[in-house]
């Protein structure tokens, strides 16, 4: 062993056993910095994650519109269909209307679907969204409700809704009357998305085209794209293919805005979180400094005998080092037991304090959901060990500057 490592070694261990005061305390600090970034981070990652994997679970992978009304829905869907990286298409037609249900009404967003295609893009009974009911059900007499919505208004599966749309107020304009039309509920589904729970109807497309007027025309298509496919490739190819006026958009596209906040928010946690083990990296490098002027006779005795100040310094920062890597595999022992029971904890806490319902109608899920991937792992890792290592820098500077002989006079 070296000089340099004996010398930083003993002066964390100097009771062989057990460790000096200032490697445990510099340790407890470096891990709990280490602790709150991995959590914090990893939820981070965990909503981006989920939020990501429920919009493409359920907007499909790409979206094709023409910014008004399509007339050739059948021919648009053959061609959309030739490409070899879509797995499958389905036409969609959407808006707003007007429900009620034992006089209480809603304003959802509705979506007329064709429930064989659109069961091969949003995989509803693949991953259990259904509560009751089936979308196989969903014919020109039936609605399915979001289960939100369906608590609103109080509607149960086999209800009956009285639906307002908008022609009607066409219709009075041309001194027509058209009444309100009568369906039933078929379904119930849950996504877990509280967006699409909150207040959103399925219908049939030809419910749909009947009640906004629209003949055989769609409003776009949704396409669902093969597991090996490139997004941006395909979303090419059918630009080049279908051309004006048909515009492309990945889900990635339509949720632009939603997924640079996401971003936004992981890098800003990430550098708040930094200080933590910032303040730690200062706190040691303090506690080092009082080492140096407490030990300074020590240090020239050293030196006298031969070491180098090079040497020396390096001491500091080889403990630095030692102190960070501690506290990396304290932090993430620490940051894993927390996670594993992060549920456990969001419950009692949100028991306490009554709001459960609060985390479900602002963060959209009702478990805290986690990824931990090696890429943060390893930038946490060398963040807390290279500011540990900078702490010694300072003590490491004012050795490098000491003579011998003035260190042998200190008081």
């Amino acid at each position: 062993m070296s000089t340099t490592r004996y010398l930083a070694w003993q002066g964390l261990f100097p009771y062989k056993r057990y460790g000096s005061p200032f490697f445990w305390i510099g340790t407890l600090g470096v891990g709990l910095g280490v602790m709150l970034l991995i959590i914090v981070l990893s939820v981070m990652e965990g909503f981006d994650s989920t939020y990501r994997h429920k919009i493409v679970e359920l907007v499909g992978d790409l979206r094709i519109e023409n910014g008004s009304v399509i007339n050739t829905a059948d021919i648009l869907l053959k061609q959309i269909e030739k490409d070899p990286a879509v797995a499958a298409a389905a036409p969609y037609g959407q808006g707003f209307l007007m429900i009620e249900h034992n006089h209480r009404p809603a304003f959802p967003v509705v979506r007329g679907i064709d429930p064989k295609r659109e069961s091969l893009v949003v995989p509803y009974q693949k991953d259990n969204l259904i509560k009751s009911g089936s979308i196989n059900a969903l014919d020109d007499e039936g609605v399915m409700l979001s289960w939100l919505l369906a608590k609103q208004i109080g509607a149960q599966l086999g209800d009956r809704l009285d639906i307002y749309t908008p022609l009607m107020i066409s219709k009075l304009g041309k001194d027509e009357l058209l009444l309100p039309k009568s369906l039933q509920v078929v379904g119930i589904y849950e996504t877990g998305w509280h967006d699409f729970d909150q207040n959103t109807m399925l219908t049939s497309l030809p419910t749909f085209q009947d009640l906004y007027g629209l003949g055989d025309a769609i409003h776009g298509v949704t396409v669902r794209l093969k597991p090996e496919a490139n997004l941006e490739a395909a979303k090419a190819r059918l630009e080049a293919s279908l051309g004006a006026p048909y515009m492309v958009s990945t889900w990635k596209d339509l949720f632009k805005d939603f997924l640079w906040v996401l971003d936004l928010e992981k890098n800003m946690m990430f550098f708040l979180m930094l200080f933590v083990v910032l303040v730690a990296a200062f706190a040691m490098g303090a506690a080092q400094l009082m080492t140096v002027l407490r030990k300074t006779r020590e240090i020239g005795l050293i030196m006298a005998m031969g070491s180098t100040t090079y040497s020396i310094a390096s001491v500091y920062a080889l403990q630095g080092a030692l102190v960070g890597v501690s506290g990396v595999i304290i932090g993430n022992i620490f940051a894993l037991i927390i996670l594993f029971f992060r549920n456990d904890i969001l419950g009692a806490i949100a028991g306490w304090t009554g709001t459960a319902e609060t985390f479900e109608k602002f963060y959209q899920f009702s478990h805290l959901p986690m990824s931990y991937g090696t890429v943060d792992f390893a930038v946490i890792a060398a963040a807390a060990v290279i500011l540990a290592t900078i702490s010694g820098l300072v003590p490491a500077l004012m050795v490098s500057r000491l003579k011998p002989a003035e260190a042998l006079r200190n008081e």
